[in-house]
């Protein structure tokens, strides 16, 4: 592909022969030539397969339409109600087991990762997850009526740049990049 038709279409910058995009604020450079992904020093993210598909298939599949603004969650994509079950549900549970009964913790990890509050359950925000693909993650705390519950929401334009895989992939880097911080 044609890397300057990439880099207008994805908003990933192109130098030295590499793709340089942040995905959750942490920078990453791909590098076509050799087939990989450069990561930080430490990054839980490295060599984690989920990843490096997200970020190829980025490259390879984002478009130009800017997000519209309008929340949705997996479920209000078209088939995502089918998809998005089973084997294929987004890591909610291991974020309600880590922050259920912690919504401070939450707050404070969400803001560590560059994130917006938004007005959503207990504690929400936003992330620009990669360009164009802003992603939400909502805490509804647990309490004597009601166990934890976590979601996320994307922004309704997710159906035009990712597959429903990918999606997932992408709710998987956001559980290890948000469960890494002390």
């Amino acid at each position: 592909m044609d890397p300057e038709k990439v880099e207008e279409r994805t908003g990933a910058a192109w130098r030295d022969g590499r793709f340089h995009l942040d995905l959750l604020g942490t920078p990453y450079r791909v590098e076509p030539a050799s087939s990989t992904i450069h990561c930080p020093p430490g990054d839980p993210l490295a060599g984690d397969s989920e990843f490096e598909l997200l970020m190829l298939i980025y490259l390879i599949r984002a478009t130009e339409i800017e997000p519209s603004g309008r929340w949705i969650n997996e479920k209000q994509l078209p088939g995502g109600s089918n998809f998005f079950t089973g084997p294929h549900h987004l890591p909610t549970d291991v974020l309600q087991r880590r922050y259920g009964s912690d919504p401070l913790l939450f707050r404070r990890h969400c803001l560590e990762l560059s994130g917006t509050p938004l007005d959503f359950g207990d504690v929400s925000f936003a992330f620009e997850a990669l360009p164009r693909i802003p992603l939400a993650c909502v805490l509804f705390a647990a309490d004597e009526e009601f166990p934890a519950r976590v979601t996320f929401l994307f922004d309704s334009t997710i159906e035009f740049q990712m597959p429903m895989e990918i999606i997932l992939s992408l709710g998987h880097c956001f559980a290890v990049k948000i469960e890494q911080l002390p």
